[in-house]
This record gives structure tokens, C-alpha cells and sequence, in this order.
């Protein structure tokens, strides 16, 4: 009898057992453990220095609080916008310390360029940066118009000369005004600054080419951009000044026509009866009696 029992309290507690553990294996499915992963920053994709950072350049990854590096960047306000002034790698966090603000930005570019050449700031309105077709890294031309004063034998009158005034520059960066169609643009890579100014191109010149830029802007000549072919190995086609004369020769226009007819008053009056007047609403007029030097239009 005491046999039974035995096995009876055997089964009955290894039952027990199974259910317990079953529950607590349940349980233990809702539990959450807690994790040090905090979230951060990374770059979408490869990103070149000098390109400003956009929306769809980034992507939020939870990472082990104690794997990330110090000024890694957690928030999309703190990153939108700035210039990375290094090469960012893609699914690597994006650190703050390799952001450029609009305060900062031409001072970390200057580390970046040659020392016989200075960072110039050109103001423009580019229907090509508008259009988001130049990002940093391209190579432009720049073209200027301006008036000059040319000797005639009538005097000096002011002639606009367009010419070819710097070619085959690198963009640095890229200033705009906040335009929606811009800031939409993946990769466009300009930096945009909370402005209603124009854009502004930033490139690296030699003091002579800074210097002639400078002062073409200051007398009030019209700067304007080109889009440069990236194939270095491309002959350079030769540049002329542009003016009225140039365009004259160019497509065939007479400047000065000798033969262009001038009805004066002499001749009106000398060859009056050569005239024909036709149709009813201009019948031959009877000048018999008009005093033709008191006619306006004849002065």
C-alpha cells in the first residue's frame, strides 16, 4: 500500500513540476530585458566631402551604447543641412565634430585647400544651381559681362564686353536659399542656409584670378556660370570677347547701311508728283495751299 502511494505522489509531483515550468516559460516570453542600444545616425550611402547632408542621406540604427564613438549624431535637427567636411561611409555613425555649419564652413574648408590659394565667395543667381544640376565637386566656368568705355572718332562711348573670365574651377561648396524643390532633391549637395540672399559659389582661386573676380563684381558686372565637362583629357576651346562688333561679324550684321533711304522734305517736295497715292482712304492731297515747313515730322 505505502508502494502506491508512493508512486502516486512520484507522478503527482513530476506533473506539478512540468506545469510550473511550462508557465514559466510562458512568462518568460512578455518579460523585456533591458538593453544599452541607443539610436544614431548613419550615412544611407557613401557621401564625399563638401556635400551638405540631406534627409534621404540618413538612416537611424540602434548600436550598443558602448561601441559608439564620442559626438556621434542622434538626432536628424542636429545634422540636416550641415556639410560633412570629410568622406562619410555608408552604415557608419555620422559624427558631429565632421559637420560644417554655415558659420564654420569656410573657415573648415580652408584647411582643405592648397595654401597658394584662398576660398572666395562669388554671390550669383544660376538658373543651374536652381535647377540642382552643379554640386560641389564639379568643375564650372565663369563668365562675366561689363561695360567698358571704347574711343571712337565721335568720343568714348561704353561698349558690354562678355568674356570668358575663369575657367575649369572646382565648386568647394554651394549656399543657397531653403527652396523646398532643392531640399527634396536626394543628393543634391549644397548647403543650405536659412537666407533670402542669392546663392553663393565657393571655389579656390590664385590671388590674381580672386583679385579680377573681385573687382569685376565691384564695378558692377554680371557674373554667370557654365557647366564644365569633367573629361580633363578635352582640348580647351579658345575663348574671344563678346561685343556688339563680334556679333556683327559673326552672324552678318551690317552695322552701317549706306544705303538706307531718308525721306527729307527737299526731296518729298522735289519728286512730289513721283509719289502714288492709292485707295480711297489716301487720296493725293492738295498741297497748293499747305505751308509744308510748319508740317510736324519734317525737323
Amino acid at each position: 500500500m505505502s508502494g502506491r502511494i508512493w508512486w502516486i505522489s512520484s507522478i503527482l509531483f513530476a506533473g506539478l513540476v512540468a506545469f510550473l515550468s511550462f508557465q514559466i516559460l510562458r512568462s518568460s516570453e512578455s518579460i523585456i530585458f533591458p538593453t544599452n542600444d541607443v539610436e544614431v545616425l548613419v550615412s544611407a550611402s557613401d557621401i564625399p566631402a563638401r556635400r551638405s547632408l540631406v534627409e534621404s542621406d540618413l538612416i537611424v540604427r540602434k548600436l550598443p551604447a558602448d561601441t559608439l564613438p564620442d559626438g556621434a549624431a542622434t538626432s536628424v535637427e542636429e545634422v540636416i543641412g550641415k556639410m560633412a567636411t570629410v568622406d562619410l561611409v555608408a552604415d557608419v555613425p555620422i559624427l558631429l565634430q565632421e559637420l560644417a555649419s554655415t558659420n564654420e564652413v569656410t573657415r573648415r574648408l580652408a584647411l582643405s585647400i592648397p595654401d597658394s590659394k584662398a576660398i572666395v565667395a562669388m554671390p550669383i543667381d544660376s538658373n543651374l544651381i536652381k535647377a540642382g544640376l552643379i554640386r560641389p565637386g564639379d568643375l564650372i566656368d565663369v563668365a562675366a559681362t561689363f561695360s567698358v568705355e571704347v574711343a571712337t572718332g565721335q568720343g568714348a562711348v561704353k561698349s558690354a564686353e562678355t568674356v570668358s573670365l575663369l575657367d575649369n574651377l572646382e565648386v568647394h561648396a554651394l549656399i543657397v536659399p531653403p527652396q523646398k524643390e532643392l531640399q527634396e532633391n536626394e543628393g543634391n549637395g549644397v548647403f543650405i542656409e536659412a537666407t533670402d540672399r542669392l546663392q553663393t559659389v565657393l571655389m579656390a582661386l590664385d590671388q590674381p584670378d580672386a583679385v579680377t573676380l573681385q573687382h569685376v563684381i565691384d564695378v558692377g558686372g554680371v557674373v554667370d556660370i557654365m557647366l564644365h565637362s569633367n573629361d580633363n583629357s578635352s582640348t580647351e576651346a579658345e575663348t574671344v570677347p563678346v561685343d556688339g562688333d563680334y556679333l556683327a561679324e559673326r552672324f552678318g550684321i551690317q552695322l552701317v547701311r549706306y544705303d538706307a533711304f531718308m525721306l527729307t522734305k527737299e526731296y518729298f517736295l522735289e519728286h512730289m508728283d513721283e509719289f502714288v497715292f492709292t485707295g480711297e482712304q489716301y487720296p493725293k492731297p492738295d498741297l497748293s495751299e499747305v505751308d509744308l515747313s510748319a508740317e510736324p515730322g519734317w525737323d
